[in-house]
């Protein structure tokens, strides 16, 4: 069996890492193994914290919502709205969201999801007033 030299392999890897390394301080961005722990605690606080931006902005959402409703004299706690009905309908019906004499809330999605052969249609009233 022939002698496999493995050193190109090993010097396209490191290289690889290095390259994705680059822009750190000391010898994080010049020597591969404070480059590969660099990178890895990169990974996973980048993975922490895509979770946690998520969380800060429902937060915000919410404080704005709230903000926003509490100006109409309803905090966002009693903001609730009862469902009427849902449609599916083709993406091209625009007579779906007509004017029914009372405020109401219409939302619309893709159906089924992340496509776009129709559309889901929820029709809601507020409550609580």
């Amino acid at each position: 069996m022939a002698r496999v030299k493995r050193g190109v392999t090993a010097r396209r890897r490191h290289k690889r890492l290095l390259n994705r390394a680059e822009g750190r301080r000391g010898t994080r961005s010049t020597l591969v193994r404070p480059a590969r722990e660099a990178l890895i605690h990169a990974l996973v606080y980048a993975y922490r914290d895509r979770r946690d931006r998520k969380r800060d902005m429902r937060r915000l959402w919410i404080e704005r919502i709230n903000a926003a409703s509490r100006q109409h004299g309803m905090p966002y706690g009693r903001l609730t709205y009862r469902v009427e009905r849902t449609r599916i309908v083709d993406p091209s019906a625009v007579g779906v969201v007509r004017d029914v004499g009372h405020e109401q809330l219409v939302l619309t999605a893709c159906h089924p999801l992340y496509s776009a052969a129709q559309r889901i249609v929820v029709f809601a009233r507020l409550e609580g007033e």
